[in-house]
């Protein structure tokens, strides 16, 4: 399926990425107990701009399981700095990668906002990739996120 997503053109394989997240929820990978990933997970649904929730329910992402989620920081606003990134089955057709280079070994996001506190990018990058996925061609959406602190535990410093 061809899909646009700001300004990426994607050709998406939505079953075979749909019965990778199918496996990944099944197998009820191990997730990490720290208390800046439950608060992650806690916000659910709710941490995602409705725009990229579409899209992921539209190609076959399940945002319940990212491949990589990592906190950075508990910010000046009060809200914390998360990021992390998911992998779809598919090849990346057009449009910047979310990954400019920087020099021959680092790079610096390139993302699209989708709202004040939330930036995506997708790009041909393959970091960690999920056993479901790993002899396929993906394409990895990465997301840069400042969101509130819902546990009733003491926040993350």
């Amino acid at each position: 399926m061809h899909v646009r997503f700001k300004r990426w053109d994607i050709e998406i394989d939505t079953e075979r990425t749909r019965d990778g997240y199918a496996v990944l929820a099944d197998a009820q990978q191990d997730s990490c107990s720290c208390n800046t990933c439950r608060n992650f997970r806690a916000l659910g649904s709710e941490a995602f701009p409705q725009e990229l929730r579409q899209f992921a329910e539209g190609v076959g992402i399940d945002l319940r399981l990212p491949s990589e989620v990592y906190h950075n920081a508990r910010l000046p606003s009060g809200l914390h700095s998360y990021g992390g990134w998911y992998h779809v089955v598919g090849t990346l057709q057009a449009g910047r990668s979310g990954w400019r280079a920087t020099s021959p070994t680092s790079a610096a996001a390139d993302f699209e906002p989708l709202g004040p506190h939330f930036r995506v990018g997708l790009s041909t990058k393959d970091d960690l990739v999920p056993a479901p996925f790993r002899l396929e061609s993906v394409v990895q959406l990465d997301i840069d996120a400042e969101l509130p602190w819902v546990l009733p535990e003491p926040e993350a410093g």
